[in-house]
């Protein structure tokens, strides 16, 4: 299945905002994980040739284009954080003010709540109805 948001489709082109939404599901699946941290933010990566194959719609010259577009519109961030210096494959990441338009959308919130699990700052809250009071429960710890 395949998404893309309206706004980002209006605002970047129909094939780059389904791109940029598959770039930024794997930024936030990497943040949750605590995966490809570097430079102070959270990073995917594909080569191109993968990538489409990620859309059988889209040809990897379309792709390679859409990569190029974003970049060009300020909607991703590329790098490379290869160990080797052969390998070409790129890294990309989300620029902090797309990063905070994406974390006020609804969808973001209701997404991170079922996949994030709760850390050691984080409580349950039990709404008490009896008095109307929120009663604060035991940290759930990740096992």
């Amino acid at each position: 299945m395949f998404s893309f948001n309206p706004d980002y489709a209006t605002k970047y082109g129909l094939q780059q905002s389904v791109v940029l939404q598959y770039i930024i599901w794997w930024v936030l699946h990497n943040q949750i994980k605590g995966k490809n941290f570097r430079d102070g933010r959270h990073w995917t990566f594909n080569s191109v040739r993968a990538l489409s194959r990620e859309f059988p719609f889209l040809t990897p010259k379309q792709v390679r284009k859409c990569l190029q577009d974003l970049e060009r519109d300020g909607a991703i961030l590329v790098a490379s954080y290869n160990k080797m210096r052969a390998d070409r494959t790129k890294w990309y990441s989300i620029p902090d003010t797309l990063m905070l338009d994406i974390r006020k959308n609804k969808t973001y919130k209701l997404w991170m709540q079922k996949h994030l699990p709760l850390g050691a700052n984080q409580y349950q809250f039990e709404y008490n109805n009896n008095n109307n009071i929120n009663k604060e429960m035991e940290p759930i710890w990740k096992s």
